[in-house]
């Protein structure tokens, strides 16, 4: 198996446990990047919802493109369902069923980071901004974190400086390539996958204090899933998402 085979095939697997998430006939929120494949794959699956972009619109159906964020009004303008502004959509997130964020580095608290590696200010002091995930994740009920680094140990323990915090009463899941963790009121890993890869997310999030004794092993993608993956993955790649199956992506 070549690396970008290995890599497709974990990109399959979080797109496929992250589109698990969003209930039938549900509405939810989905953050640029990562949420939106996942939203995308889910429909490509037969799921019917609609979607909240903080742009201030939402969606009923999938686009004929690929939208290539969630300001990108003329590719989803074939689907848009209702639209508003920013501020009608923040109103509306409480009471929506989920809200999925793009969360490539996280902590076992489900605390956001925009800053570098380590959690703290790079050399330069710089963020790249959060956007709106803060207002989003503090007024979620239900909040899925979509971390898609391919390194096992990328979780850390502790944020000392996030750009976005859950609602203490909030449910919080993190869903991987690897598994999915479930952050409050005291974290735990769900799910994990029967690889050597998933056997090394285990025992790192054990170092950190996470108990991973009852996880499950996850269900596998179907068939199904697998090809709506794939193929969201091939729009993504066609409309510029960073990592989207291409090797070394992080």
């Amino acid at each position: 198996m070549t690396a970008e085979t290995h890599n497709d095939d974990e990109h399959i697997a979080l797109l496929t446990y992250a589109s698990r998430q969003i209930p039938e006939r549900s509405w939810v929120f989905t953050g640029f990047n990562w949420p939106m494949l996942a939203a995308r794959a889910a429909r490509r699956m037969g799921r019917r919802f609609t979607e909240l972009y903080e742009a201030g619109a939402a969606v009923d159906q999938a686009s004929e493109q690929l939208p290539s964020s969630t300001t990108d009004y003329a590719s989803y303008a074939d689907a848009l369902a209702w639209h508003g502004t920013t501020l009608d959509v923040f109103g509306l997130i409480p009471r929506v069923s989920a809200v999925l964020l793009d969360a490539s580095r996280v902590d076992v608290h489900g605390r956001l980071s925009t800053f570098g590696d380590g959690f703290s200010p790079g050399p330069r002091g710089r963020s790249a901004g959060g956007g709106g995930s803060a207002d989003a994740a503090a007024r979620a009920g239900n909040l899925i974190l979509v971390h898609a680094s391919a390194r096992p140990d990328a979780i850390t323990l502790d944020s000392t400086h996030p750009t976005a915090v859950p609602n203490p009463s909030a449910t919080v899941h993190i869903v991987t390539r690897w598994g999915t963790l479930l952050v409050q009121p005291e974290t735990q890993l769900l799910e994990v996958t029967d690889t050597q890869r998933g056997r090394a997310f285990a025992s790192h999030l054990a170092t950190l204090g996470v108990s991973v004794e009852g996880a499950t092993m996850t269900v596998p993608p179907t068939q199904v899933e697998q090809e709506a993956a794939q193929a969201v993955l091939s729009e993504a790649r066609s409309r510029g998402y960073r990592g989207a199956g291409h090797r070394g992506a992080p």
